[in-house]
């Protein structure tokens, strides 16, 4: 680990884990100064972070609303901390600043990264290190992509400790590769904490804001890859309902729903078959900024108004798809959701 960060890891190793209510403080100005969000930064994009921005170095980033912030001593890394009730599972993120690269895969750094930061006691020896679901490889969970200012990314999602004495704790890593070194930023939430994502909910708000949100050092453009990335078929089948949305290279768009039930032939009959309820379909225009996606409708009742949303479009491992990946379109809505859609392949 680049010794600029590892000696802060280790004088914050009992607090992470802990995530205790006293933290350090931040004094410096040059190590927190933080400056408001201008004003039309995020106009008209609906589920987009809120509050001041604040720059960590040359880092810029949109703290969650409510959580506290605080600095190691050394300036190179800063603490977002979840407000929670005492004895209640605790929540916080951390933010370091550019380290060097040792040129293995952003997966392979990540895992390290936790693995060296982030102890966790147990009783259970089985998972103390960075582990998947079930045990897994946790490089097994990652999402790559590239953001809308265009760096990339690798996102792990995995936990450390024992899930079979109930002492683990989820953790999200994802680091971001710059021209020159590389950022992390972990996710780390107590056994039973609603305040950030867990394993059955991994595209959670305040994580998404907070990638969003995100300023990075030589990236200040917008990268026109996500625009290439949206082409094509997107749906999701849950339940009863599927969903479609497509993504023409001529700039429109059409989404299309199908809500269904299933009955018994008869009540002595095992046969089920299904049967529409109802249905619906869409079209109109699109064009994206970075990582912002905006749609008009042609019909309906908002037909002729522009919504902008945050999107992102990551690739996981999928050995059943052909292609060996599968691709997540991730759209952040304005209810505090994120609404997920796979690509058809």
């Amino acid at each position: 680990m680049d010794s600029s960060v590892a000696k802060p890891w280790r004088l914050l190793r009992r607090r992470i884990t802990a995530i205790p209510a006293t933290v350090w403080l931040c004094f410096c100005a040059a190590q927190c100064a933080y400056s408001q969000v201008s004003s039309n930064e995020y106009d008209s994009v609906l589920g987009a972070p809120e509050g001041p921005r604040r720059w960590f170095g040359d880092i810029g980033f949109v703290p969650p609303k409510g959580w506290s912030l605080s600095a190691a001593p050394d300036g190179s890394m800063v603490v977002m901390r979840a407000p929670t009730a005492p004895q209640s599972p605790s929540c916080a993120v951390l933010l370091t600043r550019p380290v060097a690269s040792d040129g293995r895969h952003l997966a392979v750094q990540a895992e390290a990264f936790v693995n060296a930061a982030v102890p966790v006691s147990t009783r259970e020896k089985r998972f103390e290190a960075y582990r998947g679901r079930a045990g897994q490889d946790v490089k097994l969970s990652r999402y790559e992509g590239i953001s809308g200012a265009g760096w990339t990314y690798v996102d792990l999602l995995g936990n450390k400790g024992s899930v079979f004495d109930h002492n683990f704790t989820t953790i999200r890593a994802m680091v971001a590769q710059l021209r020159s070194g590389i950022v992390y930023m972990v996710g780390i939430a107590g056994q039973g904490a609603s305040c950030m994502t867990n394993q059955d909910y991994r595209d959670d708000y305040v994580w998404s804001l907070l990638f969003h949100g995100l300023n990075l050092p030589g990236y200040a453009g917008e990268s026109p890859q996500l625009k290439e990335q949206l082409i094509g078929r997107w749906s999701r089948f849950g339940g009863r309902i599927l969903l479609s949305d497509e993504y023409a290279p001529n700039g429109r768009f059409s989404n299309s729903g199908v809500h269904g039930s299933y009955y018994r032939d008869s009540v002595n009959s095992s046969r089920i078959r299904p049967e529409v309820d109802a249905q619906w379909e869409g079209d109109g225009s699109y064009f994206v900024r970075g990582d912002r996606l905006t749609t008009t409708s042609s019909v309906g009742e908002d037909a002729g108004k522009a919504v902008t949303h945050l999107f992102s479009i990551v690739r996981t491992p999928a050995p059943d798809r052909p292609s060996g990946w599968g691709y997540i379109l991730r759209v952040v809505t304005e209810h505090g959701q994120i609404y997920t859609r796979n690509k058809e392949q």
